[in-house]
């Protein structure tokens, strides 16, 4: 109860922040039933955090940062950061995630939804989808013009198959000891699984296994790549295999878009 204000519950020592907690008031039938004066004090108070003065002191809202999956989360927060730590003007999504400035949002399946499922948020959107075969590509490229038309939103299609697919071959042998090339519309993780299983199996062995067995180590591989192999990437070797700046520019984007948040 609060005691300024003889039966009248509210939440103590309120701030603009504390608005979505300051739901209800309770008067009680009691002897000290507030006075006219009482409620004039606390609607006061009330007005005073409504004031936009007070609603600017509330936190921004986040930027909605929309990839394929998990594995993408995991390879934007590591090659952010190992950008941030030579070139400050790029985002480090690692920290910006743990301020709440950023949500990474996995969607998985069918892209169209997304194209305003989070519209209703007001919040600012940036989309990372890979490149699928045809008409699969098509259709993401449209849903990424939908998306642009909207404010503060940003979508980008890959020109590559996705995100392993910009990892630079040096960084991938180091972290798997197995060495192999692949183009950009290769299925890095697949072709990685299948030379390191060939290496200790002997040839043929891959196609003898059961479908569920040859997904089960493309996954492991799949998180080997996002995690060790990012790792050892650098900023001189993300020019090499990234000569277009792709990663780059959606890094810059996701930071413009936190800052008009702000």
């Amino acid at each position: 109860m609060d005691e300024s204000y003889p039966g009248i519950q509210t939440t103590t020592a309120p701030k603009a922040g504390d608005l979505l907690t300051l739901t209800f008031v309770e008067v009680p039938i009691v002897r000290n039933c507030p006075t006219k004066s009482d409620f004039r004090r606390w609607w006061a108070r009330v007005a005073a955090l409504l004031r936009p003065e007070s609603a600017s002191a509330l936190p921004p809202r986040p930027v909605f940062v929309v990839v394929e999956g998990p594995r993408d989360i995991e390879f934007l927060r590591r090659i952010s950061a190992i950008l941030h730590r030579c070139d400050p003007t790029i985002p480090d999504l690692v920290s910006l995630e743990a301020s709440g400035r950023v949500v990474f949002v996995p969607f998985g399946g069918d892209v169209r939804p997304w194209a305003f499922r989070l519209a209703g948020t007001g919040a600012s959107e940036l989309h990372i989808y890979d490149r699928e075969t045809s008409p699969e590509t098509e259709v993401r490229q449209q849903v990424a013009r939908i998306v642009n038309l909207r404010p503060l939103c940003r979508a980008f299609v890959m020109r590559r198959h996705s995100l392993e697919n910009y990892l630079d071959a040096d960084a991938v042998f180091e972290a798997c000891g197995v060495r192999i090339t692949f183009a950009d519309q290769d299925d890095v993780s697949k072709t990685l699984a299948q030379a390191m299983y060939t290496e200790r199996h002997g040839d043929g062995s891959w196609d003898k296994l059961p479908a569920r067995s040859r997904k089960r180590h493309r996954d492991k591989i799949k998180r080997m790549l996002n995690n060790a192999a990012v790792q050892r990437m650098t900023p001189q070797r993300l020019a090499t295999s990234d000569p277009d700046h792709e990663i780059r520019r959606w890094l810059e984007a996701i930071g413009q878009l936190v800052d008009g948040s702000s």
